[in-house]
Protein backbone atom coordinates (compact mmCIF):
# COMPACT_ATOMS: atom_id res chain seq x y z
CA UNK A 1 0.00 0.00 0.00
CA UNK A 2 2.83 2.52 0.85
CA UNK A 3 4.58 1.66 -2.14
CA UNK A 4 1.74 2.00 -4.11
CA UNK A 5 0.88 5.72 -2.50
CA UNK A 6 4.63 6.74 -3.09
CA UNK A 7 3.75 5.47 -6.88
CA UNK A 8 0.78 7.71 -7.29
CA UNK A 9 2.50 11.33 -5.49
CA UNK A 10 5.31 11.10 -7.95
CA UNK A 11 3.17 10.62 -10.87
CA UNK A 12 1.25 13.55 -9.84
CA UNK A 13 4.28 15.96 -9.55
CA UNK A 14 5.56 14.61 -12.45
CA UNK A 15 2.14 15.48 -13.92
CA UNK A 16 2.34 19.35 -12.52
CA UNK A 17 5.68 19.68 -13.34
CA UNK A 18 4.41 19.33 -17.27
CA UNK A 19 1.54 21.15 -17.39
CA UNK A 20 3.50 23.84 -15.52
CA UNK A 21 5.84 23.48 -18.31
CA UNK A 22 2.81 24.14 -20.82
CA UNK A 23 2.07 27.08 -18.83
CA UNK A 24 5.28 28.97 -19.56
CA UNK A 25 5.09 28.24 -23.27
CA UNK A 26 4.01 30.11 -25.95
CA UNK A 27 1.67 29.42 -28.81
CA UNK A 28 2.77 30.63 -32.18
CA UNK A 29 0.10 33.97 -32.31
CA UNK A 30 1.80 35.29 -29.09
CA UNK A 31 5.76 35.44 -30.69
CA UNK A 32 7.21 37.22 -33.42
CA UNK A 33 9.75 35.27 -35.78
CA UNK A 34 12.60 36.95 -36.96
CA UNK A 35 13.59 35.28 -40.01
CA UNK A 36 16.56 37.62 -41.42
CA UNK A 37 17.99 40.82 -40.47
CA UNK A 38 19.90 43.90 -42.26
CA UNK A 39 22.60 45.19 -40.65
CA UNK A 40 23.53 48.88 -42.21
CA UNK A 41 26.10 51.20 -40.72
CA UNK A 42 25.76 55.51 -41.86
CA UNK A 43 25.68 58.41 -39.58
CA UNK A 44 27.86 56.93 -36.64
CA UNK A 45 25.27 54.78 -36.24
CA UNK A 46 24.05 50.75 -36.52
CA UNK A 47 21.13 50.33 -38.43
CA UNK A 48 19.15 47.00 -38.57
CA UNK A 49 16.23 46.07 -40.23
CA UNK A 50 14.82 42.68 -38.81
CA UNK A 51 12.70 40.52 -41.06
CA UNK A 52 9.51 38.87 -39.52
CA UNK A 53 7.82 35.62 -40.67
CA UNK A 54 4.07 34.95 -39.79
CA UNK A 55 4.31 31.20 -39.93
CA UNK A 56 0.56 30.52 -39.60
CA UNK A 57 1.39 31.32 -43.57
CA UNK A 58 3.14 28.22 -43.63
CA UNK A 59 0.55 26.22 -43.07
CA UNK A 60 -1.09 24.30 -45.53
CA UNK A 61 -4.38 25.99 -47.18
CA UNK A 62 -7.83 25.71 -45.30
CA UNK A 63 -9.68 25.01 -48.75
CA UNK A 64 -8.18 21.44 -49.46
CA UNK A 65 -5.91 21.96 -51.84
CA UNK A 66 -3.01 21.35 -49.46
CA UNK A 67 -0.55 24.46 -51.16
CA UNK A 68 1.39 26.25 -48.90
CA UNK A 69 0.24 29.99 -48.39
CA UNK A 70 2.27 32.68 -48.87
CA UNK A 71 4.08 34.27 -45.88
CA UNK A 72 3.41 37.99 -44.43
CA UNK A 73 6.15 39.34 -43.63
CA UNK A 74 7.10 42.49 -42.06
CA UNK A 75 10.53 44.60 -41.20
CA UNK A 76 11.43 46.48 -37.94
CA UNK A 77 13.78 49.49 -37.68
CA UNK A 78 16.36 49.68 -34.69
CA UNK A 79 19.57 52.23 -34.56
CA UNK A 80 22.33 52.63 -31.78
CA UNK A 81 25.67 53.30 -31.02
CA UNK A 82 26.31 49.64 -30.98
CA UNK A 83 24.54 46.68 -33.05
CA UNK A 84 23.01 45.54 -29.59
CA UNK A 85 21.97 48.84 -28.85
CA UNK A 86 20.04 49.06 -31.83
CA UNK A 87 18.31 45.43 -31.68
CA UNK A 88 16.96 46.85 -28.16
CA UNK A 89 16.35 49.88 -29.94
CA UNK A 90 13.64 47.92 -31.96
CA UNK A 91 12.10 46.21 -28.95
CA UNK A 92 9.77 48.29 -27.91
CA UNK A 93 8.02 48.67 -30.92
CA UNK A 94 7.46 44.95 -31.49
CA UNK A 95 4.47 44.16 -29.06
CA UNK A 96 5.34 40.86 -28.98
CA UNK A 97 8.37 38.87 -27.71
CA UNK A 98 11.01 38.33 -30.73
CA UNK A 99 12.01 34.35 -31.11
CA UNK A 100 15.53 33.90 -32.83
CA UNK A 101 15.62 30.32 -32.92
CA UNK A 102 14.33 30.42 -36.73
CA UNK A 103 16.55 33.45 -37.54
CA UNK A 104 17.81 32.14 -41.13
CA UNK A 105 20.28 35.12 -42.62
CA UNK A 106 22.14 38.30 -41.75
CA UNK A 107 22.35 40.92 -44.94
CA UNK A 108 25.33 43.12 -44.51
CA UNK A 109 25.80 46.27 -46.13
CA UNK A 110 28.98 47.52 -47.73
CA UNK A 111 29.18 50.35 -45.38
CA UNK A 112 28.50 48.00 -42.04
CA UNK A 113 30.91 45.31 -43.95
CA UNK A 114 33.65 48.26 -43.39
CA UNK A 115 33.26 49.04 -39.61
CA UNK A 116 33.71 46.56 -37.35
CA UNK A 117 31.34 43.52 -39.15
CA UNK A 118 33.52 40.99 -37.09
CA UNK A 119 32.00 42.73 -33.59
CA UNK A 120 28.91 41.90 -35.19
CA UNK A 121 29.48 38.31 -36.49
CA UNK A 122 31.19 37.97 -32.56
CA UNK A 123 27.59 39.58 -30.94
CA UNK A 124 25.98 36.57 -32.87
CA UNK A 125 27.95 33.82 -32.14
CA UNK A 126 27.46 34.67 -28.75
CA UNK A 127 24.02 34.91 -28.70
CA UNK A 128 22.57 31.49 -27.35
CA UNK A 129 19.26 32.29 -29.44
CA UNK A 130 20.87 32.42 -33.10
CA UNK A 131 22.50 29.28 -34.65
CA UNK A 132 25.94 29.21 -36.32
CA UNK A 133 24.28 27.97 -39.46
CA UNK A 134 22.82 31.41 -40.75
CA UNK A 135 23.55 32.41 -44.44
CA UNK A 136 25.27 35.34 -44.95
CA UNK A 137 25.51 38.20 -47.71
CA UNK A 138 26.29 41.43 -48.53
CA UNK A 139 24.67 44.14 -50.24
CA UNK A 140 25.24 47.26 -52.04
CA UNK A 141 21.18 48.42 -51.41
CA UNK A 142 19.47 49.23 -48.45
CA UNK A 143 18.52 45.97 -46.79
CA UNK A 144 14.97 47.17 -46.39
CA UNK A 145 14.63 46.44 -50.02
CA UNK A 146 15.65 43.01 -50.08
CA UNK A 147 14.02 42.15 -46.92
CA UNK A 148 10.60 43.58 -47.97
CA UNK A 149 10.65 41.39 -51.38
CA UNK A 150 8.38 38.61 -51.24
CA UNK A 151 9.35 35.42 -53.85
CA UNK A 152 7.64 35.48 -57.10
CA UNK A 153 4.59 32.79 -58.00
CA UNK A 154 3.14 33.31 -54.49
CA UNK A 155 5.67 31.66 -52.36
CA UNK A 156 6.28 31.52 -49.10
CA UNK A 157 9.56 33.94 -47.71
CA UNK A 158 11.19 31.29 -45.67
CA UNK A 159 12.10 29.60 -49.13
CA UNK A 160 13.75 32.38 -50.86
CA UNK A 161 17.36 33.17 -50.53
CA UNK A 162 17.48 34.57 -47.29
CA UNK A 163 15.51 31.02 -45.90
CA UNK A 164 17.39 28.50 -48.23
CA UNK A 165 19.76 29.19 -51.38
CA UNK A 166 21.30 25.90 -51.66
CA UNK A 167 18.47 24.27 -54.38
CA UNK A 168 19.26 27.49 -56.19
CA UNK A 169 22.86 27.18 -56.02
CA UNK A 170 22.96 23.25 -57.72
CA UNK A 171 20.98 24.38 -60.22
CA UNK A 172 22.93 27.65 -61.19
CA UNK A 173 24.36 30.31 -59.18
CA UNK A 174 27.76 31.65 -59.77
CA UNK A 175 29.14 31.90 -55.90
CA UNK A 176 28.70 29.30 -53.10
CA UNK A 177 26.65 30.34 -50.27
CA UNK A 178 28.28 30.70 -46.81
CA UNK A 179 26.73 29.88 -43.97
CA UNK A 180 28.72 32.10 -40.48
CA UNK A 181 30.42 28.72 -39.15
CA UNK A 182 32.19 28.74 -42.42
CA UNK A 183 32.57 32.49 -42.78
CA UNK A 184 34.18 32.71 -40.16
CA UNK A 185 36.43 29.88 -39.63
CA UNK A 186 37.64 31.39 -43.63
CA UNK A 187 37.97 35.13 -42.37
CA UNK A 188 40.32 33.40 -39.14
CA UNK A 189 42.60 30.68 -41.92
CA UNK A 190 46.03 32.52 -42.26
CA UNK A 191 45.90 33.79 -45.66
CA UNK A 192 42.73 33.01 -46.97
CA UNK A 193 40.51 35.35 -48.91
CA UNK A 194 36.81 35.11 -48.22
CA UNK A 195 33.95 35.84 -50.83
CA UNK A 196 30.60 36.86 -49.44
CA UNK A 197 27.63 36.41 -52.42
CA UNK A 198 25.93 39.85 -53.11
CA UNK A 199 21.84 40.39 -53.23
CA UNK A 200 19.60 43.06 -54.47
CA UNK A 201 16.61 43.48 -55.19
CA UNK A 202 15.72 43.05 -59.53
CA UNK A 203 12.91 44.57 -61.25
CA UNK A 204 13.31 43.63 -64.72
CA UNK A 205 13.48 39.30 -64.52
CA UNK A 206 9.63 38.51 -63.74
CA UNK A 207 6.68 39.25 -64.72
CA UNK A 208 2.74 38.84 -63.20
CA UNK A 209 0.00 39.89 -64.88
CA UNK A 210 1.58 42.16 -67.24
CA UNK A 211 3.50 44.49 -64.24
CA UNK A 212 6.75 43.57 -63.27
CA UNK A 213 8.05 41.78 -59.92
CA UNK A 214 10.74 42.22 -57.83
CA UNK A 215 12.63 39.12 -56.63
CA UNK A 216 15.82 38.74 -55.28
CA UNK A 217 18.80 37.99 -56.98
CA UNK A 218 22.54 37.10 -56.59
CA UNK A 219 25.06 38.05 -59.25
CA UNK A 220 28.00 39.88 -57.81
CA UNK A 221 30.93 39.17 -54.45
CA UNK A 222 32.54 41.01 -52.27
CA UNK A 223 36.18 39.99 -51.09
CA UNK A 224 36.95 40.15 -47.18
CA UNK A 225 40.89 39.68 -46.97
CA UNK A 226 43.14 39.86 -43.57
CA UNK A 227 39.22 40.77 -41.53
CA UNK A 228 39.02 43.78 -43.77
CA UNK A 229 36.45 44.39 -46.51
CA UNK A 230 38.48 45.25 -50.11
CA UNK A 231 35.62 45.84 -52.38
CA UNK A 232 32.88 44.13 -54.65
CA UNK A 233 33.44 42.13 -58.13
CA UNK A 234 30.68 42.32 -60.84
CA UNK A 235 29.24 39.09 -62.19
CA UNK A 236 31.65 39.71 -65.67
CA UNK A 237 34.60 40.14 -63.03
CA UNK A 238 33.87 37.37 -60.92
CA UNK A 239 33.12 34.48 -63.70
CA UNK A 240 36.76 32.98 -62.95
CA UNK A 241 36.42 32.26 -58.55
CA UNK A 242 33.93 29.30 -59.79
CA UNK A 243 36.32 27.27 -62.44
CA UNK A 244 38.75 27.66 -58.95
CA UNK A 245 36.11 26.80 -56.13
CA UNK A 246 34.61 24.20 -57.92
CA UNK A 247 31.83 23.78 -59.88
CA UNK A 248 28.96 22.19 -57.91
CA UNK A 249 26.35 23.54 -60.43
CA UNK A 250 25.62 23.68 -64.11
CA UNK A 251 27.54 26.23 -65.71
CA UNK A 252 27.08 27.36 -69.17
CA UNK A 253 29.37 28.83 -71.55
CA UNK A 254 28.58 29.93 -74.75
CA UNK A 255 30.85 28.81 -77.47
CA UNK A 256 31.12 31.65 -80.85
CA UNK A 257 32.59 31.15 -84.06
CA UNK A 258 32.42 35.15 -85.68
CA UNK A 259 30.94 36.91 -82.78
CA UNK A 260 28.23 34.65 -83.17
CA UNK A 261 27.25 31.36 -81.06
CA UNK A 262 27.44 27.93 -81.95
CA UNK A 263 26.99 25.61 -79.44
CA UNK A 264 26.19 26.24 -75.36
CA UNK A 265 28.01 23.64 -73.07
CA UNK A 266 27.13 22.59 -69.38
CA UNK A 267 30.26 22.41 -67.22
CA UNK A 268 28.97 19.86 -64.61
CA UNK A 269 31.82 19.70 -62.29
CA UNK A 270 35.12 21.54 -62.42
CA UNK A 271 38.14 20.87 -60.05
CA UNK A 272 41.31 23.12 -59.33
CA UNK A 273 44.74 22.61 -58.18
CA UNK A 274 46.73 25.43 -56.95
CA UNK A 275 50.67 24.94 -57.20
CA UNK A 276 53.15 27.58 -55.19
CA UNK A 277 56.69 27.50 -56.70
CA UNK A 278 59.58 30.00 -55.85
CA UNK A 279 61.10 32.02 -59.01
CA UNK A 280 64.28 34.34 -57.36
CA UNK A 281 63.08 34.36 -53.91
CA UNK A 282 59.35 35.29 -54.58
CA UNK A 283 56.41 32.77 -54.97
CA UNK A 284 54.41 32.12 -58.11
CA UNK A 285 51.53 30.19 -58.80
CA UNK A 286 50.52 27.52 -61.44
CA UNK A 287 46.66 26.38 -61.51
CA UNK A 288 45.51 23.31 -63.06
CA UNK A 289 41.46 23.45 -63.73
CA UNK A 290 39.60 20.17 -65.30
CA UNK A 291 36.28 20.75 -66.53
CA UNK A 292 34.01 18.10 -67.52
CA UNK A 293 30.58 18.72 -68.59
CA UNK A 294 28.44 18.73 -72.19
CA UNK A 295 27.24 19.92 -75.10
CA UNK A 296 23.49 21.17 -74.98
CA UNK A 297 23.02 22.72 -77.85
CA UNK A 298 24.65 22.75 -81.21
CA UNK A 299 23.27 25.61 -83.71
CA UNK A 300 26.32 24.66 -86.01
CA UNK A 301 28.40 21.65 -86.65
CA UNK A 302 31.94 22.25 -85.46
CA UNK A 303 34.90 19.45 -84.34
CA UNK A 304 35.46 18.40 -80.95
CA UNK A 305 38.82 20.02 -81.04
CA UNK A 306 37.08 23.22 -81.69
CA UNK A 307 34.89 22.90 -79.03
CA UNK A 308 37.67 22.14 -76.53
CA UNK A 309 40.14 24.47 -77.77
CA UNK A 310 37.25 27.47 -77.06
CA UNK A 311 36.36 26.42 -74.15
CA UNK A 312 39.77 26.12 -73.07
CA UNK A 313 40.34 29.99 -74.34
CA UNK A 314 37.10 30.82 -73.13
CA UNK A 315 37.76 29.71 -69.25
CA UNK A 316 41.43 30.49 -69.07
CA UNK A 317 40.74 34.39 -69.94
CA UNK A 318 37.65 34.08 -67.20
CA UNK A 319 39.96 32.84 -64.41
CA UNK A 320 42.74 35.83 -65.46
CA UNK A 321 40.24 38.55 -66.09
CA UNK A 322 39.11 37.86 -62.37
CA UNK A 323 42.80 37.71 -61.04
CA UNK A 324 43.35 40.71 -62.40
CA UNK A 325 40.24 42.25 -60.87
CA UNK A 326 41.15 41.02 -57.64
CA UNK A 327 44.57 43.02 -57.93
CA UNK A 328 42.64 46.38 -58.80
CA UNK A 329 41.11 45.92 -55.52
CA UNK A 330 44.11 45.10 -54.10
CA UNK A 331 42.54 41.39 -52.96
CA UNK A 332 44.59 37.87 -53.59
CA UNK A 333 41.32 36.80 -55.02
CA UNK A 334 42.43 33.12 -55.29
CA UNK A 335 44.22 32.96 -51.73
CA UNK A 336 47.46 32.41 -53.48
CA UNK A 337 48.97 33.09 -49.93
CA UNK A 338 47.18 30.35 -48.28
CA UNK A 339 47.41 27.77 -50.73
CA UNK A 340 51.59 28.57 -49.55
CA UNK A 341 50.51 28.30 -45.78
CA UNK A 342 49.39 25.14 -46.04
CA UNK A 343 52.29 23.94 -47.98
CA UNK A 344 54.99 25.58 -45.91
CA UNK A 345 53.95 27.51 -43.20
CA UNK A 346 57.43 28.26 -41.70
CA UNK A 347 58.69 29.60 -45.50
CA UNK A 348 54.93 31.53 -45.32
CA UNK A 349 56.04 33.29 -41.92
CA UNK A 350 59.61 34.02 -43.46
CA UNK A 351 57.98 36.01 -46.63
CA UNK A 352 55.65 37.14 -44.22
CA UNK A 353 57.87 38.93 -42.38
CA UNK A 354 60.03 40.09 -45.54
CA UNK A 355 56.90 41.67 -46.64
CA UNK A 356 57.60 39.04 -49.91
CA UNK A 357 53.59 37.86 -50.02
CA UNK A 358 51.71 40.84 -51.67
CA UNK A 359 50.24 39.21 -54.86
CA UNK A 360 50.83 41.21 -57.92
CA UNK A 361 50.28 40.52 -62.00
CA UNK A 362 53.70 38.51 -62.01
CA UNK A 363 52.41 35.63 -59.02
CA UNK A 364 50.07 33.95 -61.54
CA UNK A 365 52.61 32.52 -63.66
CA UNK A 366 50.74 29.55 -65.54
CA UNK A 367 47.07 28.69 -65.85
CA UNK A 368 46.39 25.05 -67.63
CA UNK A 369 43.23 23.93 -68.57
CA UNK A 370 41.94 20.62 -69.20
CA UNK A 371 38.16 19.79 -70.70
CA UNK A 372 36.60 16.19 -70.91
CA UNK A 373 33.03 16.46 -72.94
CA UNK A 374 30.69 13.59 -71.99
CA UNK A 375 28.38 13.68 -74.72
CA UNK A 376 26.44 15.93 -77.19
CA UNK A 377 22.82 15.30 -76.47
CA UNK A 378 20.68 14.48 -80.13
CA UNK A 379 23.66 16.66 -82.31
CA UNK A 380 26.53 14.68 -83.12
CA UNK A 381 30.21 16.79 -82.63
CA UNK A 382 32.45 15.90 -85.75
CA UNK A 383 35.57 14.39 -84.75
CA UNK A 384 38.03 16.40 -86.54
Amino acid sequence: MKHNSLVKVIGWILILMFLSACWNAKSIEQLFYAHSIGVDYRDDKYWIYLQIVNFSGASPGQNGGGGEQPSEIAVGVGKGDTFAEAVHDLYPATQRRVFWGHLSSIIFTENALRHQFMNTLDTFNRFNESRPTLWIYATDQSPEEALSTMPVAGQNAIFSYLGEPWESYEQSVLIQPIKMNRLIASINEPGKTTLLPMIRVAGDRWINTEEQVPNLLIDDIAVIQDKQFKGSLTEDEMLGVRWIQGVKARTPIIVKQKDKAVATFIATSADSKITPNMNEGMPTFDIQTRVKGYVIELKKEVTKNYLEKQLKKKIKEQIERTFQAGLEIESDIYSFSHVLYKKNPEQWDQLEEKGYLNINKESLSSINVEINIDHAGSEKLLLE
